[in-house]
């Protein structure tokens, strides 16, 4: 536009690639696109600016583009069309009507191409060089560039879990309810897969890559409870906790020396330390009901652990608690009372703490010598996400848009933030530096798409800087004609070139079964149990794709385990979910939504109950019993029957003070991320069959139509009726 403004669309469809405006403030001339790399380049009048569009996807469009920082420096006497670019080449070339022409190297797109495993593990571990790289069932590993460095390595399910450990030595993977364990530079087997008690709600390893922490839900008498196991990498010998946990787990990650495992349970039980070689508990810290444990930390010798307790009650949880915990002794040692900070984590410099807030980090709160941040700026979400690299000099904070690092020493920023650009409805969900501190990892949650900056100080001595910058500003004076570069500056500006950034090679996809509401649907496994009813005619979302809160209160289901999942004891089919509006509804998010799903085939054999994995949301936290959902049998002889799902029965009320209710899977580290106390809860219950003898022919999912329900229906299995055991003779 004239006035310097720009917009990008996609061809085919006319929608906008970004929100808002690329902003100029110069009058175009010329304008490249890189449809590869999501990539736009404007420039004129002597200047240029480069774009990063959002990616891609079902809500893609909502997101601004991402301005790159470093552009070539201006020309004051630059004709009209100055610039040209070479996408495939990687180049951008400048003139004037001084005699310089230059060429830059196009900057490397942070976002390299590769992609971590479905579900979110523990710490994150960067070796510099390696990231896990995992295409549904397929898993590798990849260079800090997205290149492939093994060859792809397909899995029975899809990877659930994949963590590159042992100083990137190791690839360590779940797939369905099944460990493997690989020698990362030949992607060869250590051993033969290990089969698991149930598909893990966690993973975790210590920091020499020596043990596993993986841990398995199941409803207990007292509600959701975890056991935790410890699995030896190197033999794959795995030994269970004698103690079963509350859950879900916010926390579970070893000391920093490897000794002890710290457990955070949720607000209404206990935070607990383990002995990691004896699995015994070595001591718990009791949660107040009122003001929880939100987060906690090892400090760096692994003797305390630092927590941070807030009220959860919105109008009171603008003041934190800080608690120094010694684990020799199973008291506090110190109580730090931060009032006017509204804590979301904390993480530990040596034995100091490190707050994050609403509004600002401070390091070693409460105290005459703590050290705050500049306010945060940029909107969105708050984050906990945080990282400290090994020397303790820097830190790197996970907020809004990007990553911002900082001075450990003064909290001072350096440097503006390291942008990503994601779509909307997507955050940052690990961080991890590599161990000389000269590159930072980030992996996003929902996308799971890997970032790698640079972040290495030029540490060249100041004569071979100036040496650049002259180049960078020619003297004018003199007769204007072009001159080559010398043999030495050739060969100094070519030894420092990364050379193009290499195209993304192409990936193995799923079979898609079909698309419903622009959700792709992975296409069934033939081989799988027709007692695991199959689904696929019904679901109204799919695993891959992100929706918008408006439109569903299932924004993602990436948070669940994908494929035939076993969860606490039960195997499901988990590929997408149903969710059901009530008709009379008078706002409907979307006309395409249905207050039943019908017609969904049973198994010509006598049925004793039926399994249903779902997720019940409520308008408002509900303490008594009532209809929320209800599954309607239709047998064979043409007569029906409804097994009720209710409130505080089936489904939780969202209440304080719920009943224990049947959970299959909880997930938690989403809303932890963002500082939050609650936890998504998928109910699994057992709805037996009153009429056993009867073969059914079919099921229908259905919604109440009594108060607000509006049910996400995520697998339904089918529990056949055993024969009796033979009397021993």
């Amino acid at each position: 536009r004239q006035d310097g403004a720009a917009f990008a669309f996609d061809a085919a469809t006319g929608n906008a690639l970004h929100s808002g405006e690329l902003r100029h403030d110069f009058d175009l001339r010329f304008i490249a696109v890189s449809h590869r790399d999501n990539f736009v380049i404007a420039s004129g009048a002597g200047e240029s600016v480069m774009w990063r569009m959002p990616q891609q996807g079902s809500v893609g469009g909502g997101t601004y583009a991402t301005r790159v920082l470093a552009n070539p420096t201006p020309s004051a006497h630059a004709g009209l069309y100055w610039a040209g670019v070479s996408k495939t080449a990687g180049l951008l070339a400048t003139a004037d009507m001084d005699g310089e022409v230059r060429l830059w190297r196009l900057p490397r797109d942070p976002s390299i191409g590769a992609r971590a495993s479905w579900v979110l593990a523990g710490d994150l571990q960067f070796d510099g060089a390696h990231v896990v790289d995992v295409a549904y069932d397929h898993v590798r590993v990849a260079s800090a560039q997205g290149t492939a460095a093994t060859d792809w390595m397909q899995l029975p399910q899809p990877v659930l879990f994949a963590e590159l450990v042992d100083a990137a030595r190791t690839l360590v993977a779940v797939s369905g309810h099944t460990l493997y364990v690989f020698d990362a530079s030949t992607m060869r087997p250590r051993y033969a897969p290990i089969e698991l008690p149930a598909t893990p709600q966690d993973l975790a390893v210590d920091d020499g890559g020596a043990t596993l922490l993986l841990t398995f839900g199941h409803s207990g008498k007292q509600g959701f409870e975890e056991r935790i196991v410890t699995v030896t990498v190197a033999t794959g010998n795995i030994r269970e906790f004698v103690d079963h946990v509350s859950g879900p787990i916010r926390r579970i990650a070893f000391s920093p020396d490897g000794h002890d495992i710290l457990v955070v349970g949720p607000p209404n039980a206990e935070t607990q330390v383990y002995d990691a070689m004896t699995r015994q508990r070595v001591g718990a810290y009791a949660h107040d009901r009122e003001q929880p444990v939100l987060a906690a930390e090892f400090t760096a010798d692994s003797k305390m652990v630092w927590l941070v307790t807030r009220s959860t009650e919105e109008s009171d949880a603008n003041n934190a608690t800080l608690l120094l915990w010694n684990i020799a002794t199973n008291k506090v040692d110190e109580t730090r009372h931060i009032a006017g900070a509204w804590p979301v984590g904390v993480t530990t410099l040596g034995r100091v703490p490190l707050l994050a807030t609403l509004d600002a980090l401070v390091l070693d709160p409460g105290v005459p010598q703590e050290r705050r941040s500049a306010p945060l700026r940029g909107g969105g979400e708050p984050s906990a996400i945080s990282a400290v690299s090994r020397d303790g000099r820097l830190i790197a904070y996970a907020r809004s848009r990007g990553v911002q690092l900082y001075d450990a020493e003064t909290m001072a920023a350096i440097g503006p933030p390291l942008e990503v650009n994601w779509r909307t409805q997507d955050g940052i969900a690990n961080l991890a530096f590599d161990p000389e501190g000269r590159s930072l990892l980030a992996r996003l949650g929902r996308s799971r798409c890997w970032f790698v900056w640079p972040i290495a100080s030029d540490m060249r001595r100041l004569d071979a800087l100036r040496l650049d910058a002259d180049l960078l500003s020619p003297s004018i004076e003199g007769p204007r004609v072009l001159r080559m570069t010398s043999a030495d500056e050739h060969a100094r500006l070519r030894a420092r070139d990364p050379g193009a950034s290499s195209a993304h090679d192409a990936r193995p996809t799923p079979m898609m079964a079909r698309i419903a509401l622009q959700n792709a649907i992975p296409q069934r496994d033939p081989d799988t149990n027709p007692l695991l009813l199959d689904l696929t005619s019904g679901y109204t979302l799919g695993p891959l794709s992100l929706h918008k809160g408006t439109d569903s209160v299932l924004t993602a289901i990436t948070d669940m385990p994908v494929g035939v999942a076993r969860l606490d004891g039960v195997d499901f089919d988990i590929r997408g979910g149903i969710e059901l509006r009530q008709l009379n509804n008078a706002v409907r998010a979307s006309r395409t939504l249905q207050s039943a799903a019908t017609g969904i085939s049973v198994p010509p054999v006598p049925i004793a109950a039926f399994h249903v994995l779902m997720f019940a949301t409520l308008a408002l936290p509900e303490p008594s019993e009532r209809l929320y959902a209800q599954v309607r049998l239709h047998y064979r002889d043409g007569s029906q029957a409804l097994l009720p799902i209710r409130t505080q029965r089936e489904v939780p009320g969202t209440t304080d003070r719920d009943r224990p209710t049947p959970v299959g899977w909880a997930s938690i580290k989403r809303l932890m991320m963002i500082g939050e106390f609650r936890s998504e809860i998928y109910s699994n219950p057992r709805l037996p069959n009153p009429y056993p003898e009867k073969l059914i022919a079919s099921v229908d999912l259905e919604t109440s139509n009594s108060g607000w329900a509006e049910p996400v229906f995520i697998a339904v299995t089918a529990e056949p009726v055993r024969a009796p055991a033979a009397e021993p003779r």
